[in-house]
């Protein structure tokens, strides 16, 4: 039975999730927010529940990834079948809300992959960072699967086989959408990309740290590269 979520990562982007939120509420489906320790909690929480939204809560920040893995662990745990994610602050498209949960009705055992159509406001910095990624995840799955594997908007069956991921994952920040995409896809989960429209508004706030980012994503790679030479494509 098809029965999906969307969940949506927040830390202290509760006047960007203000805007997207009458849009998600419009799709007709549940929704989870899962708060990573945002500064103004109370709030966040008091909004969820006026707007009928599940709340969950990391009483510190733990990162991205995180709070993905806690939303995934419990959506799971409450008999969903797919979860949609998508982004508080306003980059991503609601309005294909509907096209990537009708994508994944029709192919339940897939992951459904967002890639980004950007706009001029975009930082050519993240278009060319993306591209480093892009080719590095390529070769840790030996394939094009994935057409971009840094979108976080994206809908993940709530399989065994995607579950089992999940604990193995050793990111917790920015690279987990990285990570969990390349491990599925060694679980193997079929991968589904459908373009989406990706924009930066100008009152965006972003919580990634060039540097220190940069070096933890690298990291990641050597990780998963690695242990790509001892993964046997099915």
């Amino acid at each position: 039975m098809f029965n999906p979520i969307v969940i949506v990562p927040l830390y202290n982007h509760l006047a960007q999730f203000r805007a997207v939120a009458p849009a998600l509420a419009a799709c007709g489906v549940p929704v989870l927010v899962a708060d990573d320790g945002s500064d103004d909690a109370a709030d966040v929480e008091n909004f969820c529940r006026g707007n009928g939204f599940l709340y969950l809560r990391h009483e510190k920040n733990l990162g991205k990834g995180a709070a993905v893995k806690s939303a995934l662990e419990r959506v799971a745990a409450e008999g969903f079948s797919h979860a949609l994610q998508i982004d508080a602050d306003g980059q991503h498209d609601v309005s294909d809300v509907p096209r990537f949960l009708e994508e994944a009705r029709r192919h339940p055992a897939a992951l459904v992959n967002g890639v980004p159509v950007f706009d001029e406001s975009a930082p050519r910095s993240r278009s060319q960072g993306r591209k480093i990624t892009n080719f590095w995840v390529a070769l840790e799955t030996r394939s094009r699967a994935a057409g971009d594997a840094m979108c976080g908007f994206r809908v993940y069956p709530l399989s065994a086989a995607l579950m089992r991921v999940l604990p193995r994952m050793k990111s917790s920040g920015m690279g987990a959408d990285i990570e969990i995409l390349v491990r599925a896809v060694w679980a193997g989960v079929p991968v589904r990309n459908l373009a989406t429209r990706v924009r930066y508004p100008t009152d965006g706030v972003s919580h990634f740290r060039v540097f220190s980012d940069n070096v933890k994503l690298s990291a990641l790679h050597a990780l998963l590269f690695t242990r790509s030479l001892f993964w046997r494509k099915k």
